[in-house]
């Protein structure tokens, strides 16, 4: 099936589509749209990061390190099939760090089917498993000698990096780690989330609309807006500032309003 130049054209242009912003804009039926992305996912145009969401390539400037031991985590849940099982770790995100980061925190998300028989693979390689993991259980992994894995249920998978089919992209672990230190009290610094998000930025490697998106699955989209605008003022990043001010002049209104507001 061949698609047409003026469908790659639009993913590009957009860079994060849906089926439906394909068939509105081109009037042809979301089964006809989505065997067009389908086709460009097949023949590496295009990332399907969700349900009916399609992103135009991936960043060759994004890095995920995989090390020895969460290679090892991988290989040993692989069985499960890769449509049901997720891993990822603190340290995925250790190239865009100031510091090496010391006791690595391992996740391991999966459905209930597969729960049981993952941890259980875990404790017979001397692992210390969390499942379903608690405040306390984030607050105090650093104080267990053994390495730790959470065991997670979450019902959808959505974010994967393609060549690494059951790792996330960079924007879903930070997103991750902010929703755990802020909703979980995950015991890691959130100021070197924060040294992560501006390392991310400065190497090209963040995908702004991916991170929304992911953001708004977690039901923080608001507060990554605010750290986006902050940043924003910052840099002074064109990019950053067509995903903020989607509208025209936008930005000149927000300046305005806060100035109006402080006085």
């Amino acid at each position: 099936m061949s698609v047409p130049d003026k469908i790659v054209g639009y993913l590009q242009r957009k860079q994060l589509v849906s089926i439906k912003d394909v068939a509105n804009e081109f009037n042809i039926s979301e089964v006809t749209a989505m065997n067009y992305l389908s086709r460009l996912t097949n023949l590496g145009f295009a990332n399907r990061i969700g349900y009916g969401k399609y992103e135009y390539g991936k960043s060759d400037d994004s890095s995920i390190i995989i090390t020895s031991e969460t290679r090892k985590i991988i290989d040993l849940v692989k069985r499960f099939g890769e449509r049901n099982v997720l891993v990822w770790s603190i340290n995925m995100l250790s190239h865009y760090s100031h510091y090496a980061i010391g006791n690595d925190l391992f996740f391991i998300e999966t459905n209930l089917t597969y729960k049981t028989s993952i941890r259980d693979i875990l404790l017979q390689n001397d692992y210390s498993v969390v499942m379903d993991p608690e405040r306390r259980d984030f607050k105090n992994y650093t104080l267990n000698n053994r390495d730790t894995v959470f065991v997670i249920e979450r019902k959808e998978k959505y974010g994967i990096d393609k060549d690494e089919p059951m790792v996330p992209t960079i924007e879903r672990i930070w997103i991750d780690l902010y929703y755990y230190i802020t909703r979980k009290d995950l015991n890691f610094s959130s100021f070197e989330l924060g040294a992560m998000i501006g390392n991310m930025i400065k190497s090209n490697a963040l995908n702004y609309d991916r991170l929304l998106y992911y953001s708004n699955r977690r039901k923080i989209r608001d507060e990554i807006i605010i750290i986006l605008y902050e940043l924003m003022k910052k840099t002074n990043d064109a990019a950053l500032l067509n995903v903020i001010a989607k509208g025209k002049n936008t930005i000149g209104v927000i300046n305005q309003v806060l100035d109006g507001a402080s006085e």
